[in-house]
């Protein structure tokens, strides 16, 4: 094992030793802050290539970094030189999760988004969201402010089925995705995460972090969707071809799969426009 490995293998362990997620954290943006921006490189790079080799431990020293970038225990300057470290190292993995171009798609303003406010002014939405159950609940899901999400996150009734609809929705808007891809309740659910990154309303950013814990077969399917920014997709046909297979893929070519999954979507929209044109049979 080379040196970064064996680093990592030991970041590992000292990390996933501490129960409380917040001293994680800590413990990370410490050593960070003291070691230099190239060694934090190597470590990061490092976790990358053995979760795309199918490792799930070192998953653990991703997840950590950017609850520190997000939370501000890795400041500013520290994030900018380790992107500059990045980039001259050619560490195109690390560089890339702190890209932070546009989401693919154009969010509407808030004025023309036509949601319900249940007549209520935002200060009573905020407080009703920490509190509503059942069909209130549900209606209000499809509040569109930040804060009011903010406090429906926290409240004791909501699922992560019902979390998922939050992110889900299309059209959607950034800040309300990453408000619930910060949620240190809910960000580290698979439904959630797989719902973000299948968004194209999705911060870029955000979306390429949860790419990197999705299964092969979600990747094939992030891989081949044309809505999404192509820094995603191509990230996640880089993560499949180095992942390997499990039992029930044995002998799946990656290209093939993704080109599957692109076909798929591409007779999806076929379709759409075939019944929105109201004619016809389809071809054979």
């Amino acid at each position: 094992m080379d040196e970064p490995g064996r680093e990592l293998q030991a970041l590992v362990l000292r990390l996933v030793a501490l129960e409380v997620f917040e001293q994680r954290v800590k413990v990370l943006a410490e050593l960070f802050s003291a070691i230099s921006a190239e060694r934090a490189v190597e470590l990061l790079d490092a976790a990358y290539a053995a979760v795309a080799a199918g490792q799930a431990r070192p998953r653990v020293v991703i997840d950590v970094f950017h609850a520190a970038v997000d939370s501000g225990e890795i400041p500013g300057t520290l994030r900018d030189a380790i992107y500059t470290a990045a980039a001259n190292a050619g560490a195109i993995r690390v560089q890339r999760i702190m890209l932070a171009p546009p989401p693919r798609e154009s969010e509407p303003k808030r004025r023309d988004a036509g949601v319900p406010t249940l007549g209520q002014t935002l200060g009573m939405r905020k407080w009703m969201a920490r509190r509503v159950s059942g069909d209130q609940l549900d209606r209000m899901l499809k509040d569109i402010d930040v804060s009011v999400v903010a406090n429906l996150l926290k409240n004791p009734h909501i699922t992560e089925r019902d979390v998922v609809r939050v992110v889900a929705q299309r059209p959607n808007f950034s800040d309300v995705i990453a408000m619930v891809g910060r949620s240190p309740r809910w960000n580290r659910s698979y439904a959630v995460r797989r719902a973000i990154a299948f968004n194209p309303y999705s911060p870029v950013d955000l979306t390429l972090r949860q790419v990197t814990f999705l299964t092969r077969q979600d990747l094939y399917a992030v891989a081949g969707d044309p809505k999404l920014h192509a820094e995603v997709r191509q990230a996640a046909a880089e993560l499949a071809r180095r992942r390997p297979p499990d039992r029930r893929e044995s002998g799946v070519d990656v290209d093939d799969a993704i080109e599957s999954e692109a076909e798929h979507f591409a007779a999806a929209i076929e379709g759409r426009d075939d019944d929105d044109g109201g004619g016809g049979e389809p071809e054979r």
